[in-house]
């Protein structure tokens, strides 16, 4: 897959209200979101649900198909399901049996059953959301966002190159790999090295992350070398015009502000805290 295909495909094209809207407004509603979401106490279901609910009329407004990013937000939460599912063995609360296996018993707490599902939900609307502003926002146009709203350059530079030299990475490991694949014909014979094993593929996929290690490290040496030789000052020039926000925009942005404290205190007052 070409670098340029790759680097477009978080980025989907479209015409809506939230495609044309200012990158920097976009990046305040999006920590304003995440911020919200981070600070809700355990079990505030209500604000949950008004969350989801915004989250929805978001990608009603994106004009995007919900099942695309339902997708990508699905896979980005796998790993946070395999951190939170043991802990609703692991820490102490009333348990409840779920089988018996011998003299073991297989149980978990209600106490961290609801914590966990409060965490599931939440880490869920947050990326649902952090996936629906990359899926309208270009990541140069962003990046300039937050650049404009205050984030370090260094910062900026770190992130801006990362997102570059990412795809070419893995463009380098697809040529690797086809490279790999046409030297090594299949075989009814497993064992042989020619067929293709476990075993030899595994040595072989190691020597490629090795070999891939130091192509990286040499990249980055003549990377670094060609930007000082241009005059690299640590500043990334994105392109960006920098229009001043418009009052409208601004109020829009203290609003996000206002609404998510307002939430998260709400969400305490009705929790008893």
């Amino acid at each position: 897959m070409p670098v340029g295909t790759i680097q477009r495909a978080s980025y989907l094209q479209g015409s809506s209200i939230l495609h044309q809207c200012d990158a920097r407004v976009k990046f305040a509603l999006l920590i304003s979101f995440l911020l919200t979401a981070a600070f809700l106490p355990i079990g505030a279901w209500m604000v949950y649900g008004l969350l989801a609910g915004l989250l929805a009329v978001g990608v009603l407004a994106s004009d995007l198909p919900a099942a695309v990013l339902l997708k990508r937000t699905l896979i980005l939460e796998i790993p946070i399901l395999l951190v939170l599912l043991p802990q609703l063995f692991l820490r102490k609360g009333n348990f409840v049996i779920l089988t018996e296996i011998k003299e073991f018993q297989i149980a978990f707490s209600l106490t961290n059953l609801v914590r966990v599902a409060s965490l599931l939900i939440r880490s869920y609307i947050s990326l649902g959301f952090a996936v629906l502003i990359t899926a309208v926002t270009r990541f140069e146009d962003l990046l300039a966002g937050m650049r404009a709203c205050g984030l370090p350059r260094l910062l900026a530079a770190i992130f801006a190159l990362m997102w570059r030299y990412l795809f070419v990475l893995i463009e380098e490991m697809e040529r690797m790999t086809q490279a790999r694949a046409s030297r090594s014909a299949s075989s009814e014979d497993t064992s042989t090295r020619t067929g293709g094993s476990f075993g030899w593929r595994a040595q072989v996929t190691g020597g490629m992350a090795g070999a891939l290690l130091l192509r990286t490290l040499e990249r980055s040496e003549r990377i670094y070398q060609a930007m000082q030789a241009r005059g690299y000052d640590g500043e990334v020039r994105l392109g960006y015009a920098g229009e001043p926000l418009t009052h409208g925009q601004k109020a829009a942005m203290l609003l996000m502000l206002l609404m998510g404290i307002a939430l998260v205190l709400i969400a305490y007052g009705m929790n008893g805290v």
